[in-house]
């Protein structure tokens, strides 16, 4: 947002660019510290995905009021996932060792700016998993809520 260059700011930063690296470039150049109208005009047509457009007016208030925007999603997973099928001889049941029958739902969240910046992600356990675990050892990996 609010990022594109002028046609000066371009033909100015092309003849930088090839002052730079020692190129050779008409005098004129030189002369304005910038490129030519001509170098501008073949640089639109050797690059047609760029294109000339006039900037809308953004009110400054709004523009940082964007970095302030924070969208929170939650999901629910599993804490037992789901076991792959097995070849078994001719039985009917087949049983695996999990961690518990149904497993339990521990809330997981992400929060994200409009700007792209991130907070760390949440995670929601229910009060007895934090009540088995040391207080100590949880708060270095997780924020209990």
């Amino acid at each position: 947002m609010n990022y594109g260059l002028t046609t000066l700011q371009v033909r100015k930063l092309a003849y930088e660019h090839a002052k730079a690296l020692k190129c050779t470039y008409p005098p004129k150049w030189h002369e304005t510290g910038l490129a030519g109208i001509d170098w501008i005009h073949g640089f639109w047509k050797r690059n047609s995905s760029l294109s000339l457009r006039k900037p809308e007016n953004t009110r400054a208030v709004r523009c940082f009021a964007f970095n302030r925007i924070f969208n929170f999603d939650e999901s629910g997973i599993s804490t037992v996932l789901d076991t792959p099928k097995d070849t078994a001889k001719t039985q009917k049941q087949v049983g695996q060792i999990v961690s518990a029958e149904r497993g339990e739902l521990v809330t997981f969240g992400g929060i994200i700016s409009a700007s792209g910046n991130t907070v760390p992600p949440l995670f929601v356990f229910h009060e007895y998993i934090i009540k088995t675990t040391s207080w100590k050892e949880l708060l270095k990996v997780v924020l209990g809520l």
